[in-house]
């Protein structure tokens, strides 16, 4: 890759905080191997489960009691209680381009995602590391594999959870080791239990966000 395409590829991406690939991609085999990234038990042994790929849109959902979600790379989708569109980078051009991504929420009280007090929400662009190289443009031909900080590519998609009607839930963007950084702004029915708020990786600009935690 040149030194000019090089910087155009710089710029595309967010700082991302060390091991976040690892950490995302662990917690969610974790959960669905009975056990999530913070202790708690995920899916258990002949729980229900249903898993459903498209090939026309490149789409992979999986649906389970205590984690559900999904990759794609454009669209609307759901899987159980999670549906989310992935977002326009910018609205405002004629041609609006945006990221594939994975996005899933993983009970981590033991509960089923609609009655479970506290989720986990991820939400996973593609993640390289700094000064990573390839030999060409579809980035197929690795070259050097870089080193940290690891960098995440800019996403955008509206998540929606149907949770159990009842309180509001509250919304908080996550570091990487779990830590609380703030509050999401979301919107929340209490008759029909239908949360709905937008992850963007770039909402921090001192490094990517692609944890949330509900509480309720």
């Amino acid at each position: 890759m040149s030194g000019a395409g090089a910087e155009r590829w710089r710029r595309k991406w967010k700082l991302a905080s060390a091991g976040t690939a690892q950490r995302a991609s662990a917690a969610a085999m974790a959960s669905m191997d009975g056990q999530n990234a913070f202790g708690q038990r995920g899916l258990g042994r002949g729980a229900p489960a249903s898993v459903t790929t498209s090939t026309p849109d490149g789409s992979f959902m999986l649906d389970t009691p205590r984690t559900a979600g999904g990759f794609a790379e454009s669209g609307v989708h759901q899987a159980g209680p999670v549906k989310f569109q992935i977002l326009p980078l910018n609205q405002s051009s004629a041609n609006p381009s945006s990221t594939p991504a994975t996005v899933w929420a993983s009970s981590l009280d033991g509960e089923p995602i609609a009655s479970s007090s506290r989720i986990l929400v991820t939400h996973l662009t593609d993640i390289q590391n700094s000064g990573i190289k390839y030999g060409d443009p579809g980035l197929t031909i690795l070259l050097a594999w870089g080193s940290r900080p690891h960098l995440a590519h800019r996403g955008r998609a509206e998540i929606e959870l149907s949770l159990a009607p009842g309180a509001t839930p509250a919304v908080y963007r996550l570091a990487t080791n779990g830590h609380r950084l703030g509050t999401v702004t979301s919107t929340f029915d209490s008759a029909t239990g239908r949360l709905t708020f937008i992850a963007d990786t770039a909402i921090d600009p001192a490094a990517a966000t692609l944890l949330y935690e509900i509480t309720r």
